[in-house]
C-alpha cells in the first residue's frame, strides 16, 4: 500500500465530463480536463461522469479499478496553462455532486 496525497494511484478523466464542466465553466475542454492533472483523460464510450460511478475499466490490456471519485479540490481551481487561480469550476463541481 503507497501513501499518496490523493486518493490513489491515477487518475482518470472522460472527455464527456470536460465538455460537460466546460460547457457550464465557459472554459475551453482540454483546459478543463488538465485542470485535474489526470495520469489518464479518455475519449470514448463513457458518457458525462461514468467514471465517479465505475468500478473498473479495461485500456489496452490492463484493468485499472476505481476507488472513489477525485478529491484534488484546490488544484482544480488553478489553469495549468496560465497558472491563473479560479475556485469557480471547484464550486460548480461541488454543487453538481450534491
Amino acid at each position: 500500500d503507497l501513501s499518496l496525497s490523493n486518493e490513489s494511484q491515477y487518475l482518470l478523466v472522460s472527455m464527456s465530463s470536460a465538455r460537460e464542466l466546460a460547457s457550464k465553466f465557459g472554459e475551453n475542454e482540454e483546459n478543463v480536463a488538465r485542470r485535474f492533472r489526470p495520469n489518464f483523460i479518455i475519449d470514448g464510450p463513457l458518457e458525462k461522469f461514468d467514471e465517479d460511478r465505475a468500478k473498473r475499466i479495461e485500456i489496452g490490456n490492463q484493468i485499472f479499478e476505481f476507488r472513489s471519485v477525485c478529491t484534488r479540490c484546490q488544484m482544480i481551481c488553478v489553469d495549468q496553462t496560465s497558472g491563473e487561480r479560479n475556485q469557480g469550476l471547484l464550486t460548480m463541481l461541488i454543487d453538481l455532486r450534491k
